[in-house]
C-alpha cells in the first residue's frame, strides 16, 4: 500500500450524489420537502454509499431554556410559557414530537436554563445553570462560569448519547453478517466519535486542535499524557 493512500474512505461520489438528489426532488413532488435537512440527507447517503441511508437509535435533543431579555416584555403576548412546551415536548403534544415518534427517534428535552421548574420526566434531563439568563440590555446574559458550566454540560449529554449509541450498534453488529460492510462502516463512526468525546471531556486544557473554552491553557504539568480508553464488548469502560 502506498504511504500516500488516505486510510479514510473519500465519500465523493456524483453518481450517487446525484441519485440522492433526484431522490429528494421526487419526494419533494408528493410528500414535500426536508428543508434545511435535505444537505444532510445527501451527506449521509454519501457517507454510507446508498440511497436508503440508516441509524441505529438515533437522538434529537432540544434544549430548552429562558431568555432574560424576556423581563422587559419582548416575547409575544399570551404565548406559553418554556416549562408548558418543554412539558408538552416530552408527552408529544407538538409536531416534532410526533415526527420523532413516527420515524423512530428518541426524543429527550435538555433543561438547560427554564425560568420555572419542568416535572420530572424520563426524557427530561436536568442540566438547569440558571432560571433563565439576565437581561441582556442590562447586563452580561451569563456569568462566565455560567458559560462554562453550560460547555461543560453539553459535552457530557454528548458523551451520553454516544455511550448509548456504542451499545446500540455493538449489539446490532453481533445480529449482522460478517460481510455486512454498512454495520461495521456504522459502528466505527459510533466508537470514534464517542473516544473523542470522552477524550475532550476528560482532557481539561487546550492543546493543539482541541480548544475548552473553560480551560483555554496548555497545561504539561497535568495533561502532557497520552489518553487511553480500555472498553468491553457491551460499553463497560475502564480509564487510564
Amino acid at each position: 500500500m502506498s504511504v500516500n493512500r488516505s486510510l479514510i474512505t473519500p465519500t465523493s461520489n456524483p453518481l450517487m450524489e446525484q441519485a440522492l438528489r433526484k431522490k429528494l426532488q421526487r419526494r419533494a413532488e408528493t410528500t414535500g420537502g426536508l428543508g434545511e435537512l435535505e444537505p444532510l440527507a445527501v451527506r449521509l447517503g454519501l457517507i454510507q454509499n446508498t440511497l436508503k441511508p440508516r441509524f441505529r437509535t438515533p437522538q434529537i435533543a432540544i434544549f430548552a431554556a429562558d431568555h432574560g431579555l424576556a423581563v422587559d416584555g419582548m416575547a409575544a403576548s399570551g404565548r406559553q410559557s418554556t416549562a408548558q412546551l418543554a412539558h408538552q415536548l416530552l408527552t408529544s403534544q407538538l409536531p416534532v414530537a410526533v415526527f420523532s415518534r413516527i420515524h423512530g427517534l428518541e426524543l429527550s428535552v435538555v433543561d438547560c436554563g427554564v425560568a420555572e421548574s419542568v416535572a420530572p420526566h424520563a426524557r427530561l434531563l436536568a442540566r438547569k445553570i440558571a432560571h433563565g439568563t439576565r437581561n441582556s440590555r442590562v447586563t452580561s446574559a451569563m456569568s462566565i462560569d455560567q458559560a462554562h458550566a453550560a460547555i461543560r454540560a453539553g459535552m457530557e449529554d454528548a458523551v451520553v448519547k454516544l455511550e448509548a449509541s456504542y451499545v446500540a450498534h455493538r449489539r446490532a453488529l453481533d445480529n449482522a453478517r460478517a460481510d455486512d460492510a454498512d454495520a461495521w462502516k456504522q459502528f466505527n463512526l459510533v466508537t470514534v466519535a464517542r473516544l473523542i468525546a470522552r477524550a475532550a471531556l476528560r482532557r481539561e486544557e487546550s492543546r493543539g486542535a482541541h480548544y475548552r473554552q473553560d480551560f483555554p491553557e496548555r497545561d504539561d504539568v497535568d495533561w502532557k499524557v497520552h489518553l487511553v480508553d480500555h472498553i468491553d464488548t457491551y460499553g463497560e469502560k475502564r480509564q487510564a
